[in-house]
């Protein structure tokens, strides 16, 4: 009996623990914020930096609403082409002329929106697939740039997977394949200036390799083919380090260095990057890379090697090893002097001209998504700004 006294005790006592726990939890008490059941509340500070980043997440389905339902499949094709990829080397005449990184969706889809009815332009564009997604977003007509020839054609091969309605107006293609040196776009001679030039222009990767001269050109000439209330984004290798190594003028910094590349019919890729060393001497012209063979045909072709280098050398030939056997690979040394920037430089370098910022940011080469500033690395993020020119 006296048992049965004491465990009916301990189970009223477990039973009113019970609901005082049940009661707490509810009013957000006695858990800690990492328990499950407490209440986590957020400071002011906290709530507005995740406010901020809710604004500034946009993701593909987000873009895919833009365009009409009957184009979403053909533009899903065209962002699996340009986001979340590996970079791959652009060459032209048998030379590189930097890489092509993935595309961020918070810089492309306020182009998208504005695209409609509006005339646009792609400089050293690689394979023009912004351009094809801007004409299935309803952009009247695209000119598409870009160094290589290659990257050219298949452009225009790809220009051919949009539905045949939106290729023309008129007589008029909707595309217009412009190969060579991006700077005959910019001349004083141009048919794209005044009347005949472009409510939004997206240049990425390309004026990290340009001296100080040629970027002035490059930013007037950008002012100078675009209309007034004009969009133009621009994507440049990133400045990520606030050190003594930035040159005097603050507005970017030089690095030298050495990438050991895998390539083969379908791309090149870095597999290693060497230690970056600081020239804060010259601000270089456009760099043409010179490029070493290492290894072709399964053949280890001649060539002087740093011990590092050949070590670095060895463990690519070991990873590689089935793939060396494709049409095409090869292992290269690939040398480089790459200018690298802060977004705030390009906003200050295009504010003479009456373009102000309406976003800016770090966004990773491989993904595109924004991420904060980072190291001088291989995977360093890219440097980007949207902007919008005044309208008179």
């Amino acid at each position: 009996m006296f048992k049965n006294f004491i465990l009916f005790v301990l189970v009223v006592v477990l039973i009113s623990s019970l609901s005082h726990a049940m009661n707490d939890r509810d009013e957000g008490k006695n858990f800690p914020p990492h328990i499950g059941g407490g209440k986590s509340v957020a400071s002011p500070a906290n709530q507005e930096e995740e406010r901020n980043k809710a604004q500034r997440v946009v993701t593909r389905e987000k873009v895919l609403d833009t365009f009409p339902l009957e184009h979403r499949e053909r533009a899903n094709f065209f962002l699996n082409r340009v986001v979340n990829i590996k970079p791959r080397s652009i060459k032209a005449n048998g030379r590189s002329y930097g890489d092509r990184v993935s595309c961020s969706l918070e810089f492309l889809y306020p182009m998208l929106q504005e695209a409609k009815g509006k005339r646009m332009a792609i400089l050293a564009g690689a394979s023009g697939e912004l351009g094809h997604l801007l004409i299935l977003a309803g952009a009247s007509f695209v000119l598409v740039n870009d160094m290589s020839l290659t990257e050219m054609k298949t452009a225009q091969k790809l220009f051919k997977k949009l539905p045949k309605p939106l290729r023309k107006t008129g007589e008029k293609f909707t595309m217009e394949f412009v190969p060579g040196n991006l700077m005959r776009i910019f001349s004083t001679t141009s048919k794209y200036r005044g009347e005949n030039g472009f409510d939004g222009v997206i240049m990425r990767n390309v004026l990290h390799f340009w001296s100080k001269s040629q970027r002035e050109a490059v930013y007037s000439g950008l002012d100078s083919i675009t209309r007034p209330g004009a969009l133009v984004q621009l994507t440049c290798n990133a400045q990520v380090s606030e050190d003594p190594r930035t040159i005097e003028n603050g507005t970017h910094t030089i690095f030298n260095t050495w990438n050991m590349l895998f390539n083969h019919d379908g791309g090149s890729f870095i597999m290693k990057q060497g230690p970056i060393s600081i020239n804060t001497d010259k601000d270089p012209d456009l760099t043409v890379f010179e490029e070493k063979v290492l290894f072709k045909k399964d053949k280890i072709v001649g060539q002087e090697l740093s011990p590092i280098q050949f070590e670095i050398f060895q463990e690519v030939l070991e990873q590689k090893g089935e793939d060396l056997s494709l049409s095409g690979a090869t292992l290269s040394l690939v040398s480089s002097t790459v200018v690298f920037f802060q977004p705030s430089h390009l906003v200050e370098a295009m504010k003479p001209y009456g373009f102000s910022p309406l976003l800016q940011g770090y966004t990773n080469r491989f993904t595109g998504h924004l991420v904060e500033k980072g190291t001088p690395q291989w995977n360093q993020p890219s440097g980007n700004v949207l902007l919008k020119k005044d309208s008179y």
